[in-house]
């Protein structure tokens, strides 16, 4: 069944293949000691990772280090959460929606040096100033506002600074718990 194929080979020939396996085999070896140096360089890497931030030592007091460090990260992350729900529970009170309009109130006076400032917030709660200035003085009026209304009479320039402030309003900004 199986054949035997004698191969006569002349001893140049045979020096020369034996030379062309040697230097497969050195290529192969390099290639081998390359990938094991990047791996090594890949090792040494994450170990200095794992270490830093430490004082060194062995691996059991690493890890301790890394724990109570975490432990601690932990009790931050609670403490912000806490502080997070305080000021999301102040939010809806707080100023967030601004409106201003800059007007001549005086026909002989030159530039827009009055104005109306509205400030409310989430709900549309607040008050508009609106401000007069002539030559020989200034006024200043606040007038409450209740869900973007007041119960005072407001002037063209008090609603459009209203107008302003309840475009110009932050959305409700939601945190993630």
């Amino acid at each position: 069944m199986w054949r035997h194929v004698q191969l006569v080979l002349s001893s140049q020939y045979a020096c020369w293949l034996a030379i062309a396996l040697l230097g497969a085999g050195v290529i192969a070896l390099l290639v081998v000691a390359l990938r094991m140096g990047r791996r090594l360089a890949r090792l040494e890497r994450q170990q200095r990772e794992l270490i830093a931030g430490t004082d060194g030592g062995n691996l059991e007091q690493i890890l301790g280090q890394h724990l109570t460090r975490l432990q601690e990260m932990t009790a931050d992350l609670q403490g912000m959460r806490g502080r997070i729900g305080e000021l999301e529970a102040v939010m809806p009170s707080a100023v967030r929606h601004v409106g201003m309009i800059r007007f001549n109130a005086f026909a002989d006076m030159g530039g827009d040096t009055s104005f109306a400032l509205a400030l409310a917030d989430a709900v549309g709660n607040g008050c508009v100033l609106y401000s007069l200035h002539g030559r020989g003085e200034a006024r200043l009026y606040a007038k409450p506002l209740e869900g973007w209304t007041s119960s005072y009479a407001l002037a063209d320039e008090e609603l459009e600074a209203v107008r302003r402030a309840r475009a110009a309003g932050a959305p409700e900004a939601k945190l993630a718990s």
